[in-house]
């Protein structure tokens, strides 16, 4: 194993994605590239399901497609659900390894990432069971907390194949080191999220980032450093985004009281 190297602590979010994104390439292209059509693949077939929801509900008349949409659902539900659920925890999984990999500076095979996410696996179906239950939760709550839980286990299951540990432990292991940095993990999300086609790709790659410097900041117990302003920008946007609509309310109601 090669010795790793001191990390320069990175605040800055598109600064995060795009050193994750060149050290993915750099230390493990084919699994990156893997990792990348299955995003793809992922957002592609959301928007063909939705399309086909949308067609079936616009034409629920007929008997015939009454009975058709209940053995789509079947079928969905023994066939394609189980399959896709295998394969979401094998990504998830896979992608773990790759990070884990790439802080190394190690190239890793997708023949080894898949076998030894096979051995891990119900390490992997137990750790998501938690952290569902949790987000869940904290989303019947308040939206908030939901949201804090999404941030909070991000990076777990690198924790299973870093620390080679079980899911509780792994749990906790991602709540205590993102302590004090889920706006620094909220701003690489939303940096990655408004990156077309490579997004998901780099979002993989920043959570190597944070990862890897947390680690290194928890260990060496340097004080917290600055927090770059882009962290802000999904709330900067959503506020401008919010002042536009409150503007067109507006100046829409004022047309309206005018022409009375």
């Amino acid at each position: 194993m090669q010795d790793k190297q001191p990390t320069t602590y990175i605040s800055n979010p598109f600064r995060v994605v795009f050193k994750g994104f060149e050290n993915l390439f750099k230390y493990n292209q084919n699994l990156s590239i893997i990792l990348l059509i299955y995003t793809l693949v992922l957002s592609s077939g959301s928007y063909f399901d939705a399309n086909l929801d949308s067609s079936v509900l616009n034409n629920n008349s007929s008997q015939t497609v009454i009975v058709l949409i209940i053995v789509l659902s079947l079928i969905f539900l023994l066939v394609i659900l189980p399959i896709f659920m295998f394969l979401l925890f094998m990504f998830n999984g896979i992608t773990a390894y790759t990070i884990v990999k790439t802080n190394d500076q190690q190239t890793g095979s997708f023949k080894e990432a898949w076998k030894i996410t096979l051995s891990k696996f119900w390490t992997i179906v137990a750790t998501d069971a938690i952290i569902f239950l949790k987000i869940f939760g904290g989303l019947l709550l308040f939206i908030v907390p939901g949201v804090r839980a999404m941030l909070r286990y991000s990076i777990v299951h690198i924790f299973i194949y870093d620390k080679n540990v079980k899911a509780s432990e792994a749990v906790e292991m991602s709540k205590e080191l993102t302590k004090g940095h889920l706006m620094e993990i909220l701003g690489m999300s939303f940096a990655s999220g408004i990156i077309p086609i490579v997004g998901g790709l780099m979002g993989i790659g920043g959570q190597a980032i944070i990862y890897k410097q947390l680690s290194e900041l928890k260990a060496s117990g340097s004080p917290k450093p600055p927090m770059h302003w882009l962290n802000y920008l999904a709330f900067i946007v959503i506020g401008i985004i919010l002042f536009i609509v409150l503007l067109i309310i507006l100046i829409i109601g004022g047309l309206a009281l005018s022409n009375r």
